[in-house]
């Protein structure tokens, strides 16, 4: 069961390094192995229209006020939309350079619990990201229950397809031929690493494989399969198997093959309507792959890292320079053994040169064939990675595509940077420590002439259009985070005054100025006939912000004070004043019962 790992311990940090930088996304904080959701949650985030569908989803606030158990029991995925409505909103507005998620993500692990769901492991990011879009899609219609159960959410309008299964074979016993055609719905398509390429992959996906199955409850022979793609949604999510199971071991480990792919991609050749291409693609294929094996065999003799043709001809030449017959063998046939293996070697040579040249030519008869389908483009969106040389440890981070900058963004936790697409694919293609783990293309419209994307795409217009969503922000999240920024603009000012090395001056003389008060109200307290009378008389005796506070600088060193006294021996006050002095995990919570009770704090009376 995936655990939450609470901090309690203090970061001493200067408020100036968390200022978010114009244009610059806010980060996610990992508070503990969390790194491949905060990965997703930015990816999502990123999505403009996905962005706007949870900001936009408000209802049932007055219910959810005064019948929380009722709403809880009957819909129990709304509290985490509500959590991840506030975590978008922070993403827009925050002016801090990283948010924490930990609010969201302990509504979401509230329900995999009640729901005895048990993933965690940084290996399941297929299941986490399956677990999410089926929470997130339960969530959004809960917010209108009374609609119609047929109209599509966000996560199905973005990301589901459909696939055809035709399956064929013949019945064991009858020899009786059948055929079924099954339609499923699909938001992600899981490929495999070992074809090298993304293209590849979706080729052996499609592909008729042999399967066992059960006809009318009767056991069936040459059963075969094939997956064909009636529908394609405006967003396609491939999950490339790199956490694999060795069954000798019995343990996981990570396939850190490299796996091609690129910015632009075309699935008309994977489309039902296009199957007889399919079909002559797919031959095609196998073709190349068996050519390719030749190729790589006379390449690399017996893994001796030797092509064939070479290791014939230096044989050749060590008899006929190198071997000198021995007395017992007067007969060797020196000269016929010679021109045996330097005609073999010539064999060869040729045969591999032919093959070549069909490999070539086999290859520009499939891009020919592809030319006249590009009807269907599909962009890169996100890239989401793990570095690490196994699956169950390392580190999950993302690169995003700003859809109307066409910038790319790195997401590593609280850390974001903008990086180009070049830095992308040299670190996700694999065959390193950082690799490729799920990849995201966004549906597109491209002009044939210049193969300019269209800004008249209606996809383009209806899904990734980067509108001012800071307006779908519910008010009361927006004052909750003007109340956050103001908190932190504050910190700001009193690091600045606290930096003065006149300060600590200032504060000795508040601190003998406060004592010699108090001093002063306990002797009236303590001798006079009528203290009430007396302590009336000097305002500063009743209530010392009265005496103290004339400006922002007396302000600062006043709360200073409070939290030196308040906390004594744990850390020097200039620390406590800007952690808010607590953990990070409630530090946004009680920063503002400090700031809002502090002067209550001080009074002496």
């Amino acid at each position: 069961m995936y655990q939450l790992q609470k901090s309690s311990s203090f970061s001493v940090l200067n408020p100036k390094n968390l200022i978010r930088q114009n244009q610059t996304p806010v980060g996610l904080s990992n508070i503990g192995n969390t790194c491949f959701i905060n990965a997703l949650l930015q990816v999502y985030f990123m999505i403009p229209y996905f962005r706007k569908s949870i900001l936009q989803k408000t209802p049932h606030e007055i219910e959810w006020k005064t019948q929380t158990k009722y709403f809880e029991k009957e819909y129990p995925y709304y509290p985490f939309i509500l959590e991840l409505q506030r975590l978008f909103s922070y993403l827009i507005l925050s002016s801090k350079k990283y948010y924490n998620p930990l609010l969201a993500l302990t509504r979401f692990f509230e329900i995999q619990q009640k729901q005895l769901l048990t993933f965690g492991n940084q290996e399941d990011i297929t299941e986490f990201n399956s677990i999410f879009c089926e929470f997130v899609n339960e969530g959004l219609k809960s917010c209108d229950p009374k609609k119609n159960s047929k109209t599509k959410t966000a996560i199905e309008k973005l990301f589901e397809g459909k696939e055809r299964h035709y399956i064929e074979g013949t019945e064991e016993q009858s020899k009786t031929k059948f055929s079924h055609v099954q339609t499923n719905k699909f938001l992600q398509i899981i490929l495999s690493v070992e074809s090298g390429d993304l293209y590849s992959s979706l080729n052996q996906y499609t592909s008729k494989t042999e399967i066992e199955f059960t006809n009318r409850n009767k056991p069936t022979i040459n059963t075969t399969k094939q997956i064909k793609f009636a529908r394609l949604p405006p967003m396609m999510i491939f999950q490339l198997q790199r956490a694999q199971f060795d069954p000798k071991s019995k343990s996981m480990f990570k396939n850190s093959s490299p796996f091609v792919f690129e910015e632009i991609i075309y699935m008309d050749r994977f489309m039902e309507e296009n199957s007889d291409a399919q079909i002559d693609a797919q031959e095609s294929e196998q073709k190349i792959k068996k050519l390719e094996q030749e190729i790589t065999h006379m390449r690399d003799f017996n893994d001796l890292n030797l092509p064939l043709a070479d290791l014939l001809g230096n044989t050749a030449r060590y008899f006929r320079d190198e071997f000198k017959p021995k007395k017992d063998f007067p007969d060797f046939p020196l000269t016929q053994l010679t021109e045996l293996l330097i005609n073999e070697e010539y064999r060869v040579r040729s045969k591999f040169d032919k093959k070549e040249k069909k490999l070539a030519d086999l290859k520009s008869l499939r891009r020919k064939s592809f030319e006249d389908m590009k009807k269907i483009p599909y962009k890169l969106f996100a890239v989401l990675l793990h570095s690490g040389l196994t699956s169950n440890s390392g580190h999950y981070y993302s690169f995003v595509n700003e859809p109307t900058t066409q910038k790319w963004w790195k997401f590593n936790d609280h850390f974001v940077s903008e990086v180009t697409l070049s830095e992308v694919f040299n670190t996700s293609i694999g065959d390193s420590v950082s690799s490729a783990y799920v990849l995201f293309y966004r549906k597109v419209e491209f002009d044939s002439v210049s193969n300019l994307e269209l800004n008249s795409s209606q996809i383009r217009k209806r899904f990734f259009n980067l509108s001012n969503c800071e307006q779908y922000i519910p008010n009361e999240l927006k004052q909750e985070i003007d109340f956050d920024n103001k908190v932190f603009s504050q910190q700001l000012s009193e690091y600045e005054i606290l930096q003065n090395p006149e300060m600590a001056k200032e504060i000795q003389s508040m601190k003998k100025s406060i004592d010699k008060k108090f001093l002063q109200k306990q002797q009236i307290i303590q001798h006079d006939k009528d203290p009430e009378k007396d302590l009336e008389k000097d305002p500063g005796l009743l209530d010392f912000s009265f005496f103290v506070l004339n400006n922002f600088k007396d302000f600062v060193a006043c709360k200073y004070l409070i939290a030196l006294e308040s906390f004594p021996l744990q850390k020097d006050l200039f620390n406590l004043i800007i952690e808010a002095n607590i953990d990070s995990n409630t530090m946004d919570k009680q920063l503002q019962i400090y700031n809002q009770a502090w002067f209550a704090t001080f009074k002496l009376c």
